[in-house]
């Protein structure tokens, strides 16, 4: 199955969350933090830290400790999540 027709299957899913990746990308550029260096503080791969920024679908459980890495509540980095950090 592609990506596209992957995320299709995940449309209305609740177990899936579309993050807002601009705004994980400025939280982490403002730490410093390289790609590699913040997916190894989140405890995820690489390829998630970039999937997430590029505003991927993603399961919650993946957007939890992306959050916790920069120290703000997940909603705050969801699509539509209004939070601020």
């Amino acid at each position: 199955m592609r990506a596209h027709e992957e995320d299709a299957t995940r449309e209305g899913d609740p177990r899936y969350v579309v993050p807002d990746g601009a705004r994980v990308r400025e939280l982490r550029r403002a730490q410093g933090w390289s790609q590699e260096a913040f997916a190894e503080r989140a405890g995820v791969s690489v390829r998630t830290v970039r999937n997430v920024e590029g505003g991927r679908r993603s399961t919650a459980t993946t957007v939890g400790p992306v959050a916790r890495a920069l120290d703000v509540a997940p909603g705050a980095l969801l699509r539509g999540g209004g939070g601020k950090a």
